[in-house]
């Protein structure tokens, strides 16, 4: 038990091993700084809950993969979503706006 701060400074690396189960809780805040690169690798499935807001940045791109449907944003504003078969199910009025023209291409093109 350590009733105030404990801080430990490692000077090259160090790396951690357990066997079963592994559990943080942390009271209040926080906080993790990587200089270069992270990477998590889960072996079956992971989840995240987030209480009230969840905000992801990226300098240059945004990329999701599910199998063989992605999602790329850039930070040119450019956003590209590919996969086989896309369904947008809304509820009220919608607007799509564009500063340029609108293209939309299809074998047959159906209106309601």
């Amino acid at each position: 038990t350590i009733g105030m701060a404990y801080m430990q400074n490692v000077g090259l690396g160090r790396l951690e091993n357990v066997g079963m189960g592994y559990s943080l809780n942390v009271g209040m805040i926080m906080s993790t700084v990587v200089g270069m690169n992270q990477m998590t690798k889960v072996g079956v499935n992971q989840s995240t809950n987030v209480g009230k807001t969840c905000a992801i940045t990226a300098g240059d791109e945004f990329s999701v993969t599910v199998g063989k449907s992605t999602l790329v944003m850039k930070k040119d504003g450019t956003i590209t979503l590919n996969g086989h078969d896309l369904t947008i199910n809304m509820s009220g009025e919608q607007t799509l706006k564009a500063d340029g023209n609108i293209t939309i291409k299809g074998a047959k093109i159906l209106e309601n």
